[in-house]
């Protein structure tokens, strides 16, 4: 009964609605029901166009002077998928050009946890997963309630009907998708008179609790024929609907037949199984019966042997007893070593993983002065040579790849680089993003570190180009990148306590950090100091006073492979 007046209700609650109006109405009448708690940081509710230029026109003209949960309406158009903003309601047509990938489009319009909602004008975007569909030049709505709920936008169904329904017709029902025809009805003129008016209100507030024959009309036939006459549906639409709702009471019988016969079958399953387990526990109970008449045979059988045989049984006692002593001692001494044994391999096996751990953190030899003191103290060298590596433009590759794709990709340049600083006996010290941080001469003092520096940017850099050749040949996005060094004083030390980390601090640091972000892709770029120490050894050009942030002008050079 529940589900019949429901569903009456539903589909007999719809107001007049004016002939077929273009888009802008319909976006328009969307906005009324939607329950809006977000908007653009001005503060407006926004609204987005993909490429259509004469709908944006047509809107701005349509919702001029025009609010919505009164907050003015900002009207956006864009040209490609990948220029979408977050909007409250974007609208994408039917004839866009654009490959539309709908998940794409939830990110694009959503983020920062701003709830958009994704309007279409083709069926098979709904199918991708987009929250209402125009059909019919606009005539008429599909709505994806499953993915409305996800967007977090609450609609007013109730507004929605009165703002653009007046005939219902059932297209579809499922359970993750409800499809509604909103087929507008010519509007219709109408004569008459206040008193013929009046007669015709009395008439419709008489509901027939008898048919012709008067025989009783059932519950489900009475609020039907009282929503009928509210809402003035012809013969034809009232049939439909009760031929509708006949089907899915059948349906529901059919069920409750179904289920009388699944329980008188569990009932008879049960029954069968309970008299199964009776018979069992007969059985065990039988069994257990001969058991103990059959142990009570072996006793007195033994007992018999005994008193025939009590001398020599009781040597052969004694001779299985101390025999059986030595194989328990025998066994407790063998499983005693094994535990041992295990337990030094157990304990060996877990040191080398966390020595292994602690030297795929910490250096080796800041590592041994953690193990022997519990700390490792801080100290600063004379002459270290700092390397930084950056990618130009990593955010812009990183758009058009998965994050998977991303990760793999640095973590094949990081390996790479891995490889190239240890070659060149330096320290990895870090990476940030798609920064990377090495230097030479810390932990173990040396004077080659700025040459060792140099040869290991010129490997970097003749890595990414051979890859950047690689990734261009297979048609995928590359990085390049900028490599800046700078050599000087540093101090270098580990922090914190329960995760450790090697680092190193000092101006030399702030200033190699400025020499990657002042150079270019392909280059390796250095300081007037690093210049100094590796001049006679490689060939460089001089770039002139270059400004960097927070330093002021600074003698840089190039180095050429």
């Amino acid at each position: 009964m529940k589900l019949y007046t429901t569903l009456c209700i539903f589909f007999l609650s719809a107001h007049t609605i004016l002939a077929q109006s273009p888009q802008a109405q319909r976006i328009w009448e969307i906005a009324q029901a939607g329950n809006w708690t977000q908007f653009n940081s001005s503060g407006m509710f926004t609204i987005g166009i993909l490429q259509n230029k004469a709908l944006k026109k047509e809107l701005e003209a349509f919702l001029k002077d025009k609010k919505i949960a009164g907050k003015a309406i900002d009207v956006r158009r864009f040209d490609m998928q990948i220029e979408i903003k977050p909007v409250n309601i974007l609208f994408i047509d039917g004839e866009s050009t654009q490959n539309t990938f709908i998940d794409g489009v939830k990110q694009k319009a959503s983020r920062g946890n701003f709830p958009a909602l994704i309007v279409t004008a083709k069926g098979k975007m709904l199918e991708d997963g987009s929250h209402i569909n125009l059909i019919n030049n606009a005539a008429q709505y599909e709505i994806n309630l499953p993915e409305v709920q996800k967007s977090g936008i609450s609609l007013n169904t109730g507004s929605m009907r009165q703002a653009v329904l007046r005939n219902v017709q059932v297209k579809d029902i499922e359970t993750n998708n409800i499809s509604l025809d909103l087929r507008r009805k010519k509007e219709t003129g109408g004569g008459g008179g206040e008193a013929e008016n009046s007669q015709e209100t009395q008439k419709n507030k008489q509901i027939r609790t008898t048919n012709d024959k008067g025989a009783p009309i059932s519950q489900n036939d009475i609020l039907l024929e009282k929503a009928a006459k509210g809402k003035n549906l012809n013969d034809k639409q009232i049939n439909a609907l009760r031929t509708y709702i006949q089907s899915l009471e059948q349906m529901l019988n059919a069920n409750k037949i179904d289920y009388q016969s699944l329980k008188k079958q569990y009932d008879t399953d049960q029954a069968k199984a309970e008299e199964e387990i009776e018979d069992l526990n007969l059985t065990l109970i039988e069994l257990d019966s001969l058991h103990k008449k059959d142990s009570l045979l072996t006793h007195q059988a033994l007992a018999l042997v005994q008193s025939k045989n009590k001398t020599a049984q009781a040597e052969a006692r004694t001779s299985l007893y101390v025999a059986l002593a030595a194989a328990l001692l025998a066994l407790l001494g063998i499983g005693t070593a094994y535990l041992a044994y295990r337990d030094r391999q157990i304990i060996a096996k877990e040191k080398h993983k966390s020595d292994t751990l602690l030297l795929n953190i910490l250096p080796a030899e800041t590592a041994q002065e953690l193990k022997d003191k519990g700390h490792a103290t801080p100290r600063q060298y004379e002459l270290v040579t700092v390397l930084f590596t950056d990618f130009k433009g990593f955010t812009n590759v990183a758009e058009t790849m998965s994050p998977e794709d991303i990760v793999r990709e640095l973590d094949n340049c990081f390996l790479a680089f891995d490889e190239i600083v240890e070659k060149y006996n330096l320290e990895r010290i870090k990476t940030i993003g798609d920064s990377y941080m090495c230097a030479g001469g810390v932990p173990t003092v040396n004077k080659t570190n700025p040459a060792d520096a140099v040869k290991a940017g010129l490997e970097m850099q003749a890595f990414m180009q051979k890859l950047k050749v690689q990734r261009q040949a297979e048609g995928k996005p590359y990085f390049e990148c900028r490599l800046g060094i700078h050599s000087g004083k540093v101090v270098a030390g580990v922090v914190g306590k329960k995760k450790f980390a090697y680092d190193i601090w000092g101006d030399t640091v702030n200033v190699a950090s400025r020499m990657e972000s002042s150079g270019e892709v392909n280059k390796i770029n250095i300081s007037a100091d690093t210049y100094t120490l590796i001049k006679d050894n490689f060939t460089c050009e001089h770039r002139g006073k270059i400004n960097a942030k927070g330093k002021g002008e600074i003698d840089m050079y190039f180095v050429h492979a």
